[in-house]
């Protein structure tokens, strides 16, 4: 009995330790962090932000990872509320409070980007950037940035830097193969898209812009071979690829292999969706709009998540029929009431098509106080007829369904009925403009009756590409003398006359800086005018000052600042700029040949005999190749 007594204890001193070893506070902040993060997932803000409070209660704090959870939790919930100026914020206070914490200030960057807050994304990228300079979530938030402002060159600058760090990283390989990309560079692209495919075989993005880089070049044979050599290599993918390969006939115009592709989905009558859609948009382009509908009212049926998509497509396409009244009924599917600003545009269109301009009005009387102006502009740019709205519903139908070729022709015929109609007018100008055609799109624009501030300066912007100078310094005179404080004529009159009278050049981008001051683009040009062409370092220094003071991430104007410096003496100093400018681009053989010149005069002859090697072996045709000649000769 007396070691029964004994005994006795042992399970209730076990399952005390249990308790004990449960309550540990790294144990019980676990648990309720993880309870936090399933309500989280489950979009149950309210109970997770609680479970988030006991976890940190229990550890005795909050610390910067634990607080960045939290953050991420409170600005889910703000952007679910519609309230992102709320998440800016509250990562503002987050990044003030851990001003080492390099993710806030990543998502800092990324709120400020997407509020139009560029100086203090830029900011934050920055401060991340000279704390880590090869902090990889920063460089391809840049790229991105650069990339949507169409700085498609500043881009691809950034993802070389990348790419010299992480030649192996297919992250950094597959944004410079789009970029290429973008600036319609197909061979070069490839190149990078044959070193991710031999990493990784079965990458789907690059497969796919490898068909587009034949795509773009027109080649549809060697797109339909990648395709057919795909198919072979991934079976489970031939069904997706069949519909990939109909997307390519119908891009091409080549219709009836389109067609072709996509029978025999059809004749199985296979519920798939990609496939309707995309027989869809070649019955749309044939014209067979009430066959196109029908398919898109079929994959409402077939997927009530595919119903919204759908019916805004058929809208589109009751419009261009010359059925506005069925195309009402389509939105009021889509749930109009709660008044997305991306289906007004459309709704005002259907109540004009029908006369209902009341209505429309109305409509435009409800809405935020920000919205009203541009839908006011949009309702009085629309001819009140079924045609012109009709036609109008196809452009934006096929721009919807990225059918370029179609929507520069839709455009075109939309021009050629309504020359002297404000909207014909803008869309056949940017038409003729996405296609290089300047001079044209300039000669468009300037049909246009009662053009606004906004018109006058894309025309100064149609004339400057279409290097057409009279008419430019003529249009840019005048908007300086209309308007004495628009940013940036100034710096058009400037460029303009850079070739043929610097003196006037330099008065022009004086009176930009009179208006705004940190113009970076100014101040570069300014800097090496007196600095380099007049070896004037005093004169220089001022626009050098600021230029330093702005801390901008452009590896042209780092190179500017430490070049200056350089040539006027003072090589230590412009070696740590230029340096900098290579970190962003080391293979530009400018900056190399700029470094090299600095080592030499620094004693340093080996390494600047490498940078001027690498230089002189570029592809890349650059002004200063003979002086690097001459100092690679004098080194031997």
């Amino acid at each position: 009995m007396k070691k029964l007594l004994l005994i006795a204890p042992i399970p209730v001193l076990a399952i005390a330790a249990l308790v004990i070893w449960q309550n540990l506070p790294e144990k019980r902040y676990a648990k309720h962090a993880t309870k936090a993060r399933m309500f989280a997932k489950e979009n149950n803000f309210t109970a997770a932000r609680l479970e988030y409070e006991k976890a940190y209660a229990a550890q005795g704090g909050w610390s910067p990872y634990a607080s960045l959870e939290v953050l991420n939790l409170t600005n889910r919930m703000a952007m679910q509320e519609r309230k992102p100026e709320e998440a800016l914020a509250n990562t503002r206070k987050f990044v003030e409070t851990h001003k080492t914490n390099k993710e806030g200030k990543v998502l800092l960057a990324q709120l400020a980007f997407q509020l139009g807050e560029t100086e203090t994304g830029f900011e934050a990228l920055n401060g991340i950037l000279e704390q880590d300079p090869w902090n990889f979530s920063a460089r391809i938030l840049l790229t991105n940035i650069r990339a949507k402002q169409g700085r498609l060159d500043l881009a691809e600058q950034q993802l070389r830097y990348l790419y010299s760090k992480y030649p192996d990283s297919v992250q950094a390989l597959l944004p410079l193969a789009e970029v290429l990309l973008r600036e319609r560079r197909s061979p070069e692209s490839r190149e990078f898209l044959t070193q991710v495919l031999a990493k990784d075989p079965k990458n789907t993005h690059a497969r796919t812009m490898m068909v587009d880089s034949y795509l773009q070049e027109k080649n549809l044979d060697s797109a339909e071979l990648m395709l057919d050599a795909w198919q072979e290599s991934d079976p489970e993918k031939k069904q997706s690829l069949q519909i990939r390969k109909a997307r390519l006939y119908s891009l091409t115009n080549h219709m009836d292999l389109a067609q072709a592709a996509l029978q025999p989905y059809l004749d199985r009558k296979e519920d798939n969706l990609q496939a309707l859609s995309e027989l869809a948009i070649i019955r749309a382009k044939a014209g067979q709009y009430d066959s196109a509908i029908a398919i898109y009212r079929s994959m409402g049926d077939i997927s009530p998540k595919a119903r919204m998509s759908a019916e805004s497509m058929a809208f589109y396409l009751y419009m261009k029929s010359g059925n506005p009244a069925r195309a009402l009924e389509a939105l009021k599917t889509m749930q109009i009431s709660d008044k997305r600003p991306a289906l007004l545009p459309p709704l005002i269109a259907a109540y004009l098509a029908i006369g209902q301009d009341n209505k429309a009005k109305d409509l435009i009387a409800e809405q935020p106080d920000s919205l009203k102006a541009k839908l006011n502009e949009f309702m009085g740019q629309l001819v009140p007829d079924k045609e012109f709205i009709g036609q109008w519903a196809i452009i934006t139908y096929f721009g919807a369904n990225s059918q370029d070729a179609s929507v520069l022709q839709s455009v075109q015929e939309l021009y050629k009925k309504w020359p002297k109609q404000p909207m014909a007018i803008e869309m056949w100008t940017a038409q003729q403009s996405s296609v290089g055609d300047f001079a044209g799109a300039a000669k468009t624009l300037g049909t246009l009756p009662n053009p606004t501030l906004t018109h006058r300066v894309a025309l100064l912007q149609l004339l400057s590409k279409a290097n057409q100078f009279d008419k430019a310094m003529a249009t840019a005179a005048k908007l300086a003398n209309d308007y004495p404080n628009l940013k940036g004529v100034n710096v058009i009159l400037a460029d303009q006359w850079l070739k043929k009278d610097k003196t006037k050049a330099a008065a022009y981008y004086e009176k930009e800086l009179a208006i705004n001051p940190l113009n970076t683009v100014v101040l570069n040009n300014l800097a090496w005018e007196y600095g380099i062409n007049q070896s004037d370092l005093t004169k220089a220094t001022p626009y050098l000052d600021k230029l330093k003071g702005a801390k901008n991430l452009d590896p042209r104007i780092l190179d500017t600042i430490g070049w200056i410096l350089a040539v006027n003496g003072k090589s230590a100093e412009g070696e740590h700029y230029v340096r900098s400018a290579l970190d962003l681009v080391p293979d530009f053989p400018v900056f190399q040949y700029h470094m090299a010149f600095i080592l030499k005069n620094g004693g340093k002859k080996d390494e600047a005999r490498k940078y001027l090697e690498s230089a002189l072996a570029s592809k890349a045709q650059f002004d200063e190749r003979k002086e690097a000649e001459k100092l690679l000769a004098e080194l031997g």
